[in-house]
């Protein structure tokens, strides 16, 4: 059964929904049992018990930062202290997906504090253990290079970090800081349409919380631009939201320096340019109209399904729009995720990362941080002034 078939044909009892979860989970059928888990959600968002099962899904498909946020749900909004700890033994197994194995650590033990168990114990005995052999190797294995290795030349040189600050118009830290975390990611996590992993706990990524159910319709009418009415669209949109190729989000912040809180909808979806550029795709010697239409073919001969693997590795391209009383107010420039600092909220413009492998093209900024205007646009635009950028680090 195809994934819109199952999506249209969930059974209305809720036990026998959920038992069909279940059965596809027990199946290693990941993907029918993430869309089974999200039907469960959409009828009532707060079933916390299907967005446990919803986070756990996600890491099975590889989503582990989208792991992270449904769990973060959970943990925020349920007073369930059992609830409460999976949902943080979740986040710890994405962490470690992630290679961020301070932060699955912390998510571990905050997880058996909540509500222990032999299992969450051992997790984090074995993680700290992890984290402290490791260091403990890196020492010695400094120590036995510096002992058989003897440099060839003395004083200060050190080895150059990959970025440095081409702006810096911020006085807080936040520059600086961020650029220690794109000088340790790793070359496959600088990407266009996902944030690297940020180990800094002073930086988070702003979480928006998915709307769900009966919600959908609603934000969508409200959102929507299209060549057909909104009434002749609604059908196949419906179903690209139920197999998670649109995704809704919100969240509320001040995004035009007022003092006042703006409703702000996010919709994720696949895109193709969210994908780098390799080689022979861009540079002066390359054909970029044919290269660009090749790309653009290849994508669209995909199914939605392979497009969603695609963004899961990828990321999920960004759009945002600023309700006020259920009518469009306006969007936002910036196509980037936000980071929360100091408890201010700053948007990103990430899209010099497109061009990463292209030689030619990689000197451009990569990535911006900036801060919001106030000022909007004769379009209703939210603007932002840039205030701090990276380029690549080009001194030998």
């Amino acid at each position: 059964m195809s994934l819109y078939a199952q999506a249209n044909d969930f059974p209305e009892s809720k036990r026998v929904l959920n038992d069909l979860c279940i059965t596809l989970y027990s199946q290693k059928d990941y993907l029918k049992a993430q869309a089974c888990f999200m039907e469960q959600v959409n009828r009532n968002a707060k079933n916390y018990h299907a967005l446990g099962n919803l986070a756990l899904v996600k890491i099975k498909n590889g989503d582990f930062k989208g792991a992270i946020e449904t769990a973060d749900i959970v943990l925020q909004q349920s007073s369930n202290s059992k609830q409460q700890a999976s949902a943080a033994y979740n986040q710890g197994l994405a962490y470690e997906r992630l290679k961020n194995y301070e932060a699955a650590l912390g998510a571990y033990k905050k997880s058996n504090q909540l509500f222990s168990t032999k299992a969450r114990a051992s997790s984090v005995q074995r993680l700290a253990h992890a984290i402290a052999d490791h260091k403990q190797g890196t020492v010695v294995a400094s120590n036995s290079v510096a002992k058989t290795h003897t440099p060839p030349h003395t004083g200060n040189e050190q080895h150059q970090p990959r970025f440095k600050l081409s702006r810096n118009h911020l006085d807080n830290g936040l520059c600086e800081a961020f650029l220690a975390e794109l000088n340790q990611s790793p070359w496959d996590e600088l990407l266009k349409c996902k944030l690297p992993t940020i180990h800094n706990p002073d930086i988070k990524e702003l979480v928006f919380t998915p709307i769900q159910g009966e919600r959908i319709k609603e934000i969508d009418q409200l959102i929507y631009r299209g060549r057909q009415t909104w009434e002749q669209a609604w059908p196949d949109r419906e179903k690209d939201y139920q197999l998670g190729y649109f995704r809704l989000g919100e969240a509320f912040f001040d995004a035009n320096n007022d003092g006042k809180k703006e409703h702000v909808i996010r919709r994720l979806m696949p895109l193709q340019t969210c994908r780098p550029l390799e080689k022979g795709e861009a540079g002066n010697d390359v054909d970029v109209v044919s290269m660009s239409r090749n790309r653009v073919k290849q994508w669209e001969a995909m199914t939605k399904q392979q497009q969603i693997q695609q963004a899961q590795i990828n990321g999920f391209y960004s759009s945002y729009t600023i309700l006020e009383k259920n009518f469009k107010k306006g969007t936002f420039s910036a196509k980037g995720r936000f980071l929360i600092y100091q408890d201010k909220i700053y948007p990103t413009y990430p899209s010099g990362m497109s061009f990463k492998n292209i030689p030619d093209l990689n000197h451009s900024t990569w990535f911006s941080i900036a801060e919001f205007s106030g000022h909007i646009s004769s379009k209703n635009t939210y603007g932002a002034t840039p205030v701090c950028s990276y380029k690549l680090n080009d001194k030998k």
